[in-house]
């Protein structure tokens, strides 16, 4: 799935949900480290290149790429489409 910073997200939080708008993405660049803390920030990346990482969303939640369940990218929200996972 393909994230940028800006976009929207719906997010899986042990059975309930969360929504926000992407504030940043990190990249974990290794097993020890999987909210990718000590990794990179980056604009946008497509999760399914990367396990380890997180996003940061809404105020301060954050959470790994596995828990997004659903994306409205930042150019289309006024037009309400909605790609679903």
């Amino acid at each position: 799935m393909k994230i940028k910073v800006g976009d929207w997200i719906r997010v899986d939080c042990n059975g309930s949900y969360r929504e926000g708008i992407i504030q940043d993405i990190k990249i974990g660049t290794c097993e020890t480290d999987p909210a990718g803390e000590l990794g990179h920030d980056v604009k946008e990346l497509d999760t399914k290149y990367f396990t380890f990482g997180s996003v940061g969303f809404g105020d301060s939640w954050w959470c790994y790429f596995n828990q997004i369940k659903e994306v409205k990218k930042c150019q289309d929200r006024e037009r309400d489409y909605t790609i679903k996972y």
